[in-house]
């Protein structure tokens, strides 16, 4: 239990140095002390609450000391009288334990005040005073509010790290920043300028808080003007003004200017991009403004994530625009190999057909040599014409023009038909062909006429590039719900290198050995096209010396 503090049998004043010796001990307590008489007046003072208090007031009594000592409740309104704890210990004898008030000083400073009173009684038990102790808690205050604002800035560059992740383009992103920016920073306006391409100006991005005339007025400028925006672009070195003073002191040329908004303290801040200013981020605010060591750190991380964001939105933009680019020329050049292929046929056509007319008689007798000339014209034209055609069917497969009619196909069927096409070839060129023949009741789903295209072209390549004599073999087999047709040989192989350059249109990958064959590099890339256009896919393992093996898949019935 607290109880009241007790005097002797024998008044303190009875003993001089034990008094003086007490007064000195309190005069230099850091805790604020304040003693009265039985009656309330104000008996001692002590230095340390002189200091809380500002000034020292022996002759006031308890029903004026509020007043006196300007004394606030802890929210800041006038405290009653009757409700101190120093009047309460002396009017009404209780014991007063950690309360808190506000003590306005004649400077206009506030001290957030904490502590208590109690009643002094002699021997008898008769109050004869009151103590009070008071010690200052401003730290407290200062602390918590600081953490506060810390805790305020960091849900604030969270909230604007989460925004900043789904924005992709410059008008997102700026958006995201003067949403979030405002708040964290605690300014009134937001502006966001970006160095141009040429590094000779700053152009505004974004901005809020700006009266419209100015903002039409600085859309375009020249980074050599002397503005706090263009002096933190070229310098990279971010600036804090503090007051209307400071600003006058720095850029007394836009005093007018600083008039017309109506602001007082100004942050700007470099965004960096490998270790040069590519724009900066100005904030403004209302009244002045001190900017310590922790508000400076949080700007600077802001102005990081800004900048990081608006250089990723920068490549985006341009990776955006150098793809539309590369579709429109990609479609500019399938129309002009369309075009180009139909207007080859044409003549192609007529070729084959005015010599098959000759090598009939119909224009008169043909000698022998004649004949074989015209052997010759004829193939040369039906080689021609499949080149033509090859390059027709790649800009249908690529212009996504080819349609297919998905059924069950029944696989063996199909192959069966390929090795009959390619003996001929086989024979020409005394290679071995063997067609494992796997289940023979394998059901496919795929457009047979794009299946036997492709398993067509791979056993053409596969003569072709195999030397006289070679063994080529043609297998299928099924697993995991898909079938699996595989084309070997026993060529001199691809480099390992090379070998996803094989599906590329328009490549022969070894020169020492297709430069000297037919065609122009289209029959993988179209084969692969339309297995995967039937929900399949072309795949191929080789090795320099071995040979190559090429995979078609395609899903079962």
């Amino acid at each position: 239990m607290v109880r009241p503090y007790p005097c002797g049998a024998a008044p303190m004043h009875d003993d001089a140095g034990t008094m003086t010796v007490l007064v000195a001990a309190l005069a230099q307590l850091d805790e604020g002390v304040i003693v009265t008489d039985a009656k309330g007046s104000i008996i001692f003072i002590n230095a340390a609450a002189v200091r809380m208090h500002g000034v020292e007031k022996r002759d006031v009594t308890v029903d004026r000391y509020s007043d006196e000592y300007h004394l606030l409740t802890e929210d800041g309104t006038p405290y009653p009288t009757g409700e101190l704890p120093l009047a309460r210990a002396v009017v009404r004898g209780e014991v007063v334990v950690d309360e808190r008030w506000r003590i306005r000083r004649p400077d206009g400073s506030v001290v957030l005040a904490v502590g208590g009173a109690r009643p002094i009684v002699d021997a008898q038990g008769v109050q004869i005073g009151s103590v009070l102790t008071v010690r200052d808690d401003s730290d407290r205050e200062v602390i918590a509010r600081v953490e506060h604002e810390t805790r305020k800035r960091t849900a604030g560059i969270q909230a604007l790290t989460a925004a900043l992740s789904s924005a992709v383009s410059t008008d997102d992103v700026a958006a995201a920043i003067v949403a979030h920016t405002t708040d964290v920073l605690g300014a009134v306006g937001v502006v966001i300028a970006r160095v141009s391409p040429d590094g000779m100006q700053l152009e505004l991005i974004r901005a809020s808080g700006m009266p419209e005339e100015i903002r039409d007025a600085w859309q375009h400028f020249p980074l050599s003007e002397p503005v706090p925006l263009a002096d933190v672009a070229r310098t990279g070195v971010p600036l804090f003004i503090e007051s209307r003073e400071d600003w006058v002191a720095r850029y007394p040329a836009l005093v007018d200017m600083l008039e017309a908004t109506g602001h007082h303290a100004n942050v700007v801040l470099p965004l960096f991009l490998n270790e040069r200013a590519q724009g900066v981020l100005g904030a403004a605010f209302t009244s002045p403004h001190a900017f310590d060591a922790d508000y400076q750190a949080a700007a600077l991380t802001l102005a990081q994530l800004c900048g990081q964001a608006l250089e990723r939105a920068r490549l985006f933009e341009a990776e955006h625009q150098a793809r539309e680019a590369a579709e429109h020329a990609n479609r500019a050049k399938s129309e002009f190999l369309a075009v180009m292929s139909h207007e080859l046929r044409t003549p192609l056509n007529a070729i084959g057909g005015y010599a098959e007319l000759i090598e009939m008689g119909i224009r008169g007798p043909v000698t022998d040599e004649q004949r074989k000339d015209l052997e010759r014209i004829m193939k040369s034209q039906r080689h021609l014409l499949g080149l033509v055609n090859g390059v027709l069917n790649y800009s249908r497969v690529e212009a996504g023009a080819v349609r297919y009619d998905v059924a069950d196909v029944l696989l063996d069927e199909v192959l069966a038909t390929c090795e009959a096409l390619v003996a001929p070839q086989i024979r020409g060129k005394r290679h071995t062909l063997v067609y494992s023949q796997g289940d023979t009741s394998l059901v496919v789903r795929a457009d047979a006429e794009k299946l036997q295209q492709i398993v067509l072209n791979l056993l053409t390549n596969a003569i072709k590039f195999t030397e006289p004599g070679g063994h080529i073999e043609l297998a299928s087999a099924s697993e995991a719900g898909e079938v699996r047709v595989t084309v070997s040989d026993s060529g001199r192989g691809i480099a390992a290198d090379q070998l996803m350059r094989v599906f590329e249109p328009f490549v022969q990958v070894d020169a020492r050995l297709t430069r000297t064959q037919e065609g122009v590099g289209l029959g993988l890339a179209i084969s692969r096209d339309l297995a995967r256009g039937m929900g399949g896919d072309l795949v191929v393992a080789s090795e320099v010396g071995v040979g190559s093996t090429f995979t078609l898949t395609l899903p079962l019935e």
